[in-house]
């Protein structure tokens, strides 16, 4: 767990700037593809709510034009169940891992 997807240099909790909270995974792709990795982010959350805050909103960074391809495919097999997309797209910036994780 850490921030990411912000221009202040070294988030933190009380003072994120223009970050949201993120987690990387590192996966190995012989194992689990990015289609599989897609599928657990579309079902863990409701596409179409609001987020609350910039904190804590609703994101999912790519690392490279495939996985960017690949994501909005998703989204678009997405948008015949949800009128409202209001997950975010970004490439992915580094990842600042938080001073403590419960």
């Amino acid at each position: 767990m850490g921030y990411a997807g912000g221009r202040k240099g070294n988030p933190t909790y009380h003072s994120l700037g223009d970050h949201s909270e993120a987690i990387q995974i590192d996966y190995d792709p012989e194992k689990v593809s990015y289609e599989e990795l897609l599928r657990v982010f579309w079902g863990g959350h409701d596409p179409g709510s609001q987020s609350w805050s910039r904190q804590y909103r609703n994101i999912l960074f790519y690392h490279d034009p495939k996985q960017k391809e690949l994501a909005l495919k998703s989204r678009e097999r997405l948008d015949t169940r949800f009128s409202d997309t209001r997950t975010s797209w970004r490439s992915s910036a580094p990842c600042t891992p938080s001073s403590r994780i419960s």
